[in-house]
């Protein structure tokens, strides 16, 4: 049984050929759609699997008990999925020369290009605007990329075998491409040849049917539509050389990573956060992309000034404005008819009642703390982060702290405030013992903090009981006492006055 190793490297063998170019990737994909590695096209049970799942939403379903987490598109950018509700917002693309980090944060940033920007020491991986950069093998003989974060380890050892190759010379993943490794010759199996590309042995004989019967066979038999395949004669076939097994517009061979299938391109990751669906636009790591074009009978909906937009059909009507379609309300990202979003701001000095994406809402004067009370004097409200108690006015909350040498507590006495909840503020008084008080404790009136009090010799309120014996002669009787526990106090020999 192969390891999962080997699987791991099987599966990811399209990215070793790319980083070592040794062959191009559509072959790598071929031989490796395989259990064994070997010359394994797309099988039909691969595609149907594929197409089982295609139809399936993976999405997991909103969790209607939680607490909706995508309150407003501010500081955030790209579409932004609420786990909570299931929505997906559009906050939009970023800056010019900045790109969205879709990694988790959703903040725009300063675009990582290189390898030495991403951190990566070989392999293949992504730019911030999600295009491919390969940054080379690892130069150790000893050393192998490991794929998930494109550093250099030490090699695991992997055989001929494990990857299904029975002949030829083959790069195995350790160490440079020039490190490679014999796997064999064909002289165990009379009657067949070394396919050098998938490392296999096919039939020496030629099967006497034409490129396009190959392709054929391999359609019917494993549902092959596009790329390479073996021509189980120790060559290969370029199936896209045909008509029929060209990819329709919009599609590629192997985009997907399926070997020999026919997928939609990958949208470029800077479309996809601009919402854009056909056009072009410049890109932050430098030139311009393409965002797709559109179906027949669809045009690319644009703004004005833009070269990039979505698809649909002509507009009859005008695009909509905020001042005649949606009067003395604002919102973001609202219905534009041919256009995807609308803005509609209030004046500078006033908030929108909200800031969810899609809904409307009313201008109104942002709030203060001031308006609250909350002023940061003593027994006034007060809060040590955003907090409901004080709605701004446009969905967030705000932070109304109290002044220095204050606390905001529940009390008071304390404790203090912490989180979103609001509480009053009080001067902060430190209790401390007098220095003679001893046993017991004091409290903070303003935080309830409580300080123990207790008593040292040095304060002079503490003093030990001394037991005297007088003279060296009396050592004995002194040696005593202290063995049986007749002394009281500290025992002391005074053997003579200072």
């Amino acid at each position: 049984m192969k390891s999962s190793r080997a699987r791991s490297r099987c599966k990811t063998g399209v990215h070793a050929v790319l980083r070592t170019l040794l062959i191009a990737a559509t072959v790598a994909g071929a031989a490796c759609n395989t259990e064994e590695g070997g010359a394994g096209d797309a099988s039909v049970a691969d595609l149907n699997a594929e197409a089982d799942l295609a139809g399936v939403d993976l999405t997991p379903p909103p969790d209607m008990a939680c607490t909706p987490q995508v309150q407003s598109c501010t500081d955030i950018c790209g579409p932004v999925r609420d786990d909570c509700t299931g929505d997906t917002f559009q906050c939009g693309a970023c800056p010019a020369g900045l790109v969205c980090d879709l990694n988790g944060t959703h903040k725009c940033i300063t675009p990582k290009v290189s390898c030495t920007d991403l951190a990566a020491e070989c392999g293949l991986t992504r730019d911030s605007c999600g295009n491919f950069v390969g940054c080379g093998t690892c130069a150790g003989v000893g050393q192998e990329c490991n794929p998930d974060n494109n550093t250099c380890g030490t090699c695991q050892a992997v055989t001929c075998e494990d990857l299904g190759y029975e002949c030829g010379t083959a790069w195995l993943g350790c160490g440079p491409a020039s490190n490679t490794t014999g796997c064999g010759d064909c002289s165990a199996k009379p009657g067949t040849v070394c396919n050098q590309v998938y490392h296999v042995c096919d039939p020496a004989a030629p099967s006497g049917k034409t490129n396009k019967q190959i392709c054929d066979d391999a359609k019917l038999a494993r549902g092959v539509e596009c790329g390479i395949i073996t021509n189980n004669n120790g060559g290969t076939v370029d199936c896209s050389v045909f008509n029929e097994y060209k990819c329709p517009a919009g599609q590629a061979c192997n985009t997907r990573g399926i070997a020999n299938r026919c997928d939609p391109f990958e949208p470029p990751l800077e479309c996809t956060v601009a919402n854009y669906n056909c056009g072009t636009m410049p890109s932050a790591c430098g030139g311009s992309i393409s965002c797709g074009d559109c179906p027949v009978g669809l045009i690319c909906n644009m703004a004005a000034g833009q070269t990039a937009g979505v698809c649909g059909p002509p507009c009859v009507n005008p695009h909509k404005t905020c001042a005649v379609d949606y009067p003395g309300v604002c919102g973001k990202q609202l219905d534009d008819t041919c256009w995807p979003k609308l803005d509609c701001d209030c004046d500078p000095s006033m908030v929108c009642s909200t800031s969810v994406p899609g809904q409307t809402g009313t201008c109104s004067v942002a709030k203060l703390c001031t308006d609250y009370t909350a002023n940061g004097d003593p027994g006034q409200s007060c809060s040590n982060a955003a907090s409901p108690a004080f709605p701004k006015g446009d969905g967030s909350n705000l932070t109304c702290v109290c002044d220095a040498g204050s606390q905001c507590v529940t009390g008071p006495p304390g404790p203090v405030v912490g989180g979103a909840t609001s509480g009053k503020c009080c001067v902060n008084a430190n209790a401390t013992c007098a220095t003679d008080q001893c046993n017991s404790s004091v409290t903070n009136s303003c935080t309830g903090v409580v300080t123990a009090c207790t008593c040292t010799v040095a304060s002079g309120k503490i003093k030990s009981k001394e037991d005297i014996v007088q003279g060296i002669d009396n050592f004995p009787e002194a040696l005593l006492k202290l063995f049986s526990g007749a002394n009281f106090g500290k025992l002391v020999l005074k053997v003579a006055d200072a």
